[in-house]
């Protein structure tokens, strides 16, 4: 059976995702997309962090890591737990 919604004569399509206010919602919400979504942003990060890790002191990395990483993890964090 499939179901047919529309709105104001507009057809509403079935989609496996879709991204609202940053977040990639799922059909089924297991949050997959999202998930490598976030995984794919924040992977480029290990490589910088790696190299510059005995350059820096820790309390610039830690501002670095606080800037560019942390926003990523915790944006949307109470919706997806």
């Amino acid at each position: 059976m499939t179901l047919c919604v529309k709105l104001s004569d507009i057809t509403i399509t079935k989609v496996q995702y879709c991204r609202y206010l940053g977040i990639f919602l799922d059909d089924t919400l297991i949050w997959s997309h999202h998930i490598n979504t976030v995984y794919s942003k924040l992977i480029k990060y290990v490589g910088i962090f790696y190299k510059i890790r005995r350059k820096l002191l820790l309390s610039i990395l830690r501002n670095i890591y606080f800037a560019f990483v942390y926003p990523h993890i915790l944006y949307g964090i109470e919706i997806i737990c």
